[in-house]
C-alpha cells in the first residue's frame, strides 16, 4: 500500500516496526530449520530481514526479506526477495536522491498480512529445497 508523506503517522511507524520484528525473528526460525540441510550438500542458506539504517520515514529507508541458497564463491545461486517497507523521494515519477522542489515522498509497505508474507517465504523456501535436490 502507498502513502504519502502526509499519512506518515505514529501508528504507521509502529506497525512497520512490528512487522519487521515478527519477521525477523520468523526468518531466525526458518535459517536455523534449514541451514543444516544445505550445508550438507556444501551450500550456504540464508534467511534474514535487511534494512536500511535510519528511520522508516527517511528517503532511502528500506526493509526486505532475503532468502538465499548457493555454492559458496560460485556464480550459482538463487535468491529471492520479498520487499516490506521502502521510503523514497519521487520527482515526475522517477525516484531521486536528493530534494527538487515539487519532489514527493512515498511509501510502500507490503499489502499482505504478516501471515500471508509467512506462507510467501515458506513457499520460496520449498523452491529453494527443490533447487538443492536437482544438485
Amino acid at each position: 500500500m502507498r502513502y504519502r508523506q502526509t499519512e506518515f503517522t505514529l501508528e504507521l511507524q509502529e506497525k512497520i516496526q512490528d512487522m519487521e520484528t515478527k519477521l525477523t525473528a520468523y526468518a531466525k526460525q526458518i535459517q536455523g530449520q534449514y541451514q543444516a540441510d544445505f550445508e550438507k550438500k556444501g551450500l550456504y542458506f540464508e534467511a534474514e530481514l535487511k534494512k536500511s539504517a535510519g528511520h522508516p520515514f527517511n528517503p532511502g529507508y528500506e526493509s526486505v526479506i532475503l532468502l538465499g541458497a548457493g555454492l559458496r564463491e560460485a556464480e550459482e545461486f538463487e535468491l529471492h526477495i520479498i520487499p516490506i517497507w521502502k521510503c523514497e523521494r519521487i520527482f515526475m515519477g522517477m525516484p531521486v536522491v536528493r530534494q527538487i522542489p515539487g519532489s514527493q515522498v512515498y511509501g510502500e509497505l507490503a499489502e499482505e498480512q504478516i501471515g500471508h508474507i509467512k506462507e510467501e517465504i515458506d513457499g520460496h523456501v520449498e523452491d529453494l529445497q527443490e533447487w538443492l535436490y536437482t544438485l
